[in-house]
């Protein structure tokens, strides 16, 4: 089963969520040629990240 994680220091409402989970499930889905139901997605928000030393989005 194809597995993307997916961490961002971004909040994000129930509707963003939502639409982000099911456009990364159909993208990779489609990607892979794998039928979308063998696909999963989890999605981290709201994580402490810094990147070259910062935090910045």
């Amino acid at each position: 089963m194809p597995l993307l994680k997916i961490h961002t220091n971004q909040s994000l409402d129930n509707a963003a969520q939502t639409a982000l989970l099911q456009k990364a499930s159909s993208t990779v889905a489609e990607l892979l040629g794998k039928p979308e139901r063998y696909v999963m997605i989890a999605l981290d928000t709201d994580q402490a990240m810094l990147f070259a030393g910062s935090d910045a989005p």
